[in-house]
């Protein structure tokens, strides 16, 4: 039996709302790494980064937090759709001008760099996030609770590897 579509909205609105309440707390936890970060993008004016690094951390954090409230879940993936188009204008206009060797500033603990499989990555996160906003619906009963949650962990998973995978992609070969 497929789960609902309230069950696996749920599920991925779980997923997506860990991911970045955890980004959010990274980044409220080292504002200077994150600022030095922002900063890398070469889009705001110098020291822009200093500016802009605990209003997004507080952004990111509250918007993931809202994710893990159902009857919050618009506004958060809201909030994430538009926190997410703006890395993925970032991270493309980096690969357009041919700078893609630093790290993207994700809030994950593995190294990432900014590039054309980030920016694909972001694209299926921005599509998925940007549809959760108009799945209002949760799942009714403890069961579908619990298959939400295990969504929730698969999906997890599948991003974790997803960024191990792009990092792996970076790395230099010895051909």
């Amino acid at each position: 039996m497929m789960p609902s579509l309230d069950t696996a909205a749920s599920g991925y609105a779980i997923a997506i709302g860990v991911i970045f309440l955890a980004a959010g707390l990274r980044k409220l936890r080292n504002l200077a790494a994150t600022a030095a970060s922002i900063d890398l993008y070469r889009i705001l004016p110098t020291q822009g980064g200093r500016v802009l690094a605990l209003p997004l951390a507080l952004l990111e954090a509250v918007s993931g937090g809202l994710l893990l409230v159902p009857s919050q879940r618009f506004i958060g993936a809201l909030a994430i759709s538009v926190i997410l188009a703006a890395y993925t204008f970032a991270i493309a206009l980096n690969v357009v001008r041919g700078s893609t060797d630093f790290d993207c500033g994700c809030g994950d603990t593995i190294l990432l760099q900014s590039g054309v499989a980030l920016l694909a990555r972001n694209g299926v996160m921005l599509v998925l996030t940007t549809v959760l906003a108009f799945a209002v619906g949760a799942p009714a009963h403890a069961v579908d609770w619990l298959t939400a949650i295990s969504i929730a962990l698969l999906l997890l998973l599948l991003w974790r590897w997803t960024n191990m995978l792009i990092a792996a992609l970076q790395e230099p070969r010895d051909d």
